[in-house]
C-alpha cells in the first residue's frame, strides 16, 4: 500500500515537471513570433565648429545730441505772434518766431511827431535869433552915437543868449529823441528771431499767444552738424564700438557716470532729432574665436555644455563661455572641426539619458 502511494506521489510530480516544461516551451514560442519593439532615435541638426573673427552685439538704446545748438531767446517783452513747433525744420537766417511790435511802432511815431515839432521849434528860433543879432547890430550903432541906452543893448545881450540857450536844449532834445528811435528800432529787430544754424528745433518752450518776457528762451535748436551718440553703459563692460544704422562707429569714454551707468560718446551722421532715442548695437566682443549659435549650448547647474556627435551619440562636453550676444556665443579654442547638436534644452537633457540621434 505505502509502495503504492509512493508510486502515485512520483507520477504527479514528473507529470507536474512535464507540464512546467510544456508550458514554457509554449510561451517561448509566443515570445518568438512577437516582433522585438522597435528604437527610436531623436532628429537633431549640426553644425561643424570653425574659428573665425566672432563680432557679438547687446542691443541699448542711445539719446541723439549735437554739439552745435543754439538757444533762441527774447531781449524784450511781447506777446507771441509765430513761432515754429518742436520737429520743425530751419535754415540759417529763416525766422523761427515773431514777437508783436505794435507798442514799440507807435512809440516810434510819437518820437518822431516830437522831433518834427522840435525842428520846427529850432527853425522858428534860429530865425529869432537871426532878428535879435541884426536888431543888436542897429543897437550897437546907435549906443556909439548916443541913441540908445546901455540897458537896451544888455536886454538884447540876453535875449540872445537865451535864444542860443534854447536852440541847444531843442537840439539836444532832437538828438535824444533820434538816439530813442535808434534803440527801439533795435528793439524791434529783437522781436524778429532768427535761426543762426540749419537745424532741427528739439525743444519749443513757448506757444504762440503767450506773453514773452526778456532773456525768456523760447526755442532750441540743435545744428545738422556735430550729431552724436550718448550712450549709458553698465560699468561692467567696456564699450570700444557701437553699430548705428548699418554702419560701426568708434565710442569714447565721457569719464562720466549717470544713474551708476558709464556714459560714452559716438559721434555720428543722422537725419535723428536732438533728445530722441535710437537703437543701436553695442558691439561686446570683436576677436578671433570659435562662434556657437544660442541653440548650441546647454545652461545645467551654473556651467554650459555643447553636444559634440559621437556616432549616433552625443556627447556632453563642458565648455567656457568668453562673450554672449544677440549672435551667439563665442567659446574657447579647442573644438574646431567638432560636429555639434543644435536643439533645445528639452532635447539635450534627453540626450544626457543616453537616447540615440539621427542627423
Amino acid at each position: 500500500m505505502k509502495y503504492l502511494k509512493a508510486v502515485i506521489w512520483i507520477a504527479l510530480a514528473v507529470g507536474l515537471v512535464l507540464f512546467a516544461v510544456k508550458t514554457v516551451k509554449k510561451k517561448k514560442a509566443q515570445e518568438a513570433k512577437i516582433a522585438s519593439a522597435k528604437v527610436y532615435k531623436i532628429k537633431v541638426k549640426t553644425m561643424t565648429l570653425k574659428k573665425d573673427r566672432v563680432i557679438l552685439t547687446l542691443p541699448y538704446l542711445a539719446t541723439v545730441q549735437s554739439s552745435s545748438d543754439a538757444k533762441i531767446s527774447t531781449k524784450v517783452a511781447g506777446r507771441i505772434l509765430k513761432i515754429l513747433k518742436t520737429g520743425d525744420k530751419v535754415k540759417k537766417g529763416e525766422i523761427v518766431a515773431k514777437l508783436d511790435d505794435k507798442e514799440l511802432q507807435d512809440k516810434i511815431e510819437a518820437l518822431k511827431l516830437a522831433i518834427n515839432s522840435t525842428k520846427i521849434n529850432i527853425d522858428a528860433k534860429k530865425l529869432s535869433l537871426k532878428n535879435l543879432i541884426s536888431t543888436h547890430k542897429r543897437t550897437k550903432e546907435l549906443l556909439d552915437v548916443r541913441g540908445a541906452s546901455i540897458e537896451q543893448y544888455q536886454n538884447e545881450e540876453d535875449k540872445i543868449a537865451l535864444t542860443r540857450a534854447s536852440i541847444k536844449t531843442l537840439q539836444s532834445n532832437l538828438k535824444i529823441n533820434r538816439s530813442k528811435i535808434s534803440e527801439l528800432e533795435t528793439l524791434i529787430g529783437y522781436c524778429t528771431l532768427r535761426s543762426p544754424i540749419d537745424g532741427t528745433v528739439y525743444k519749443a518752450t513757448a506757444t504762440q499767444g503767450e506773453v514773452a518776457m526778456p532773456g525768456q528762451p523760447l526755442l532750441y535748436i540743435a545744428g545738422e552738424n556735430g550729431k552724436y551718440l550718448l550712450i549709458n553703459m553698465p560699468s561692467n563692460r567696456k564699450l570700444k564700438e557701437i553699430i548705428f544704422q548699418g554702419k560701426t562707429y568708434q565710442v569714447q569714454s565721457l569719464n562720466s557716470t549717470f544713474n551708476g551707468l558709464v556714459q560714452y560718446k559716438a559721434d555720428v551722421d543722422t537725419a535723428k532729432s536732438k533728445g530722441e532715442k535710437v537703437d543701436i548695437k553695442a558691439v561686446v566682443f570683436d576677436k578671433e574665436a570659435v562662434k556657437v549659435p544660442l541653440s548650441g549650448v546647454l545652461q545645467n547647474g551654473g556651467e554650459n555644455y555643447i553636444f559634440i556627435v559621437n556616432k549616433d551619440s552625443a556627447l556632453q562636453t563642458k565648455v567656457k563661455i568668453l562673450a554672449s550676444g544677440e549672435e551667439g556665443l563665442a567659446i574657447e579654442s579647442g573644438y574646431e572641426g567638432k560636429k555639434i547638436i543644435l536643439a533645445k534644452p528639452d532635447i539635450f537633457l534627453k540626450l544626457i539619458s543616453g537616447i540615440k540621434i539621427k542627423e
